[in-house]
């Protein structure tokens, strides 16, 4: 008797830990998978197929995540795409303790270089302050993560802001994590905690998770398992819809598949490509010959990189090339 009363207990507590990290939809719990590490944090949220209604979607339970750690990656210099918008350098979600905003203010403000969009400007250390108000109606203090103060030229208004040089590379741990999916726009809300043991919120709107290059400590961990120090070999089992080749981003050349090709992992690593904002994902094979190939785990078909699909171990190699016969 005793060990059952115990089981109900340990199921109801399972119960209420998961009603306080979720807010339900009424009447509809929306579908949760645990993170199992075989995906990036912008891939946190997937079209639900197994559903008629529109727009319904199966969300990682923010359970799961917890104990993750993750890493806001560098910016691409030799990005070809044009400059940075806003968004890849000034975020306004993420929330730490209160500070002065006076603090951030200086008998000298800083210069007024102009921002890539919306009229915004970074403070440089030159020009006297101008007359301004404050965006934030939070009196005196920011609650801003490492705030750093922007100004709108068009409409005079001071704000501030995280710059993401406040954040490229750094690390974070996630400590908590919630998900409101009957919002207008579902969210996450996630708990975090800096190397220096300050807690920030940072909440996410699932339609902005792809707008973040941010690297997640399990995806890397399991890739590397995956493939660090093994053999693997090119194949493609659909020939109609692959296309005829792939670039290779560490010696900017064009090649041919080479089916049945033996390539050794040495690297699982971020590389940059001159397509892509920020840092990225590769596995680096190299051959007998010495050659070294960049392979992406995320396949993004403008880049014409080689993807992770085409490349199996020798035992899965054996069993497509038998079954083709």
């Amino acid at each position: 008797m005793m060990k059952c009363f115990t089981t109900v207990l340990l199921l109801l507590s399972v119960i209420v830990a998961r009603a306080q990290a979720i807010d339900e939809e009424e009447g509809d719990m929306p579908r949760l998978r645990t993170y199992d590490s075989t995906y990036s944090l912008a891939s946190l949220v997937t079209r639900d197929l197994s559903r008629s209604q529109e727009r319904k979607y199966r969300y990682t339970d923010p359970v799961s995540l917890v104990g993750q750690q993750i890493t806001f990656l560098q910016r691409n210099r030799g990005f070809k795409g044009g400059e940075f918008t806003k968004e890849d350098t000034v975020f306004f979600s993420f929330r730490s303790r209160s500070v002065p905003v006076g603090a951030l203010l200086t008998s000298e403000m800083k210069s007024f270089l102009r921002h890539p969009s919306s009229h915004l400007y970074v403070a440089d250390v030159t020009n006297k302050l101008p007359k301004y108000e404050l965006a934030e109606k939070t009196g005196e203090q920011t609650s801003i993560y490492k705030p750093t103060l922007y100004w709108n030229r068009a409409t005079n208004v001071l704000f501030p802001g995280t710059d993401y040089s406040d954040l490229e590379n750094k690390t974070f741990t996630i400590t908590g994590a919630k998900l409101n999916a009957k919002a207008a726009v579902p969210f996450y809300e996630f708990e975090l905690k800096d190397d220096a043991g300050e807690t920030i919120t940072w909440k996410v709107k699932v339609t902005d998770l792809r707008s973040y290059d941010v690297a997640i400590s399990g995806q890397l961990a399991k890739l590397r398992e995956t493939w660090l120090n093994k053999n693997f070999y090119m194949y493609r089992k659909g020939y109609f819809y692959v296309k005829p080749g792939y670039t290779n981003i560490l010696d900017g050349k064009r090649y041919e598949y080479a089916d049945d090709k033996k390539w050794h992992c040495t690297a699982v690593k971020f590389l940059m490509n001159e397509h892509f904002r920020f840092a990225a994902l590769y596995i680096v094979l190299e051959d007998d010959e010495g050659t070294t190939l960049a392979v992406t785990p995320e396949y993004d078909r403008f880049a014409g990189d080689l993807p992770a699909e085409h490349l199996y171990t020798e035992e899965e190699y054996l069993k497509l090339k038998a079954g083709k016969k």
